[in-house]
């Protein structure tokens, strides 16, 4: 995080972070999939992050992003003898349709239909509970917001 915004890496460009300016971030939740806390960064607009990306790079995450989803219903059908039936339907319908979209955009709006934000964030992503961070980037987003309108 810095004054300009959220400082991430997309899959499979882990070395390469675009920053999600705090102009574009409407607000933050916690989403719960299968007892793991994911931190979501909900946007209020793409446009700034989009143009950060080649149209190489984007087909890329779109690649990933379809494989992963593909894998993950896989697992789903597979692991699915051994869960409940509420919870094998849960885990199916957190993926399904994750496998075909089309474009990064898509892929941000699908992230927000199904898991509450269209970027989310993993324990890996974080140095403390999701609770904690999500009050951490509150305060951030807070913070920069004043510091931004006292500079304008």
């Amino acid at each position: 995080m810095s004054r300009e915004g959220i400082h991430y890496a997309f899959a499979p460009h882990f070395s390469e972070r675009k920053v999600v300016s705090w102009r574009d971030i409407d607000g933050f939740g916690i989403a719960r999939v299968k007892g793991s806390d994911f931190n979501c960064v909900r946007l209020a607009r793409y446009e700034n992050l989009l143009r950060q990306f080649t149209d190489g790079e984007a087909m890329q995450i779109v690649k990933f992003h379809r494989h992963l989803m593909r894998f993950a219903g896989a697992m789903a059908i597979a692991s699915a003898a051994n869960l409940e039936v509420g919870d094998a339907a849960e885990l199916a319908g957190l993926v399904l349709g994750g496998g075909a979209v089309a474009s990064l955009a898509a892929i941000l709006r699908f992230n927000r239909q199904k898991y509450g934000g269209e970027i989310c964030l993993s324990w890996a992503d974080r140095d403390r509970s999701a609770a904690n961070f999500t009050q951490l980037l509150t305060a951030w987003s807070d913070f920069c917001a004043a510091d931004d309108g006292e500079s304008s």
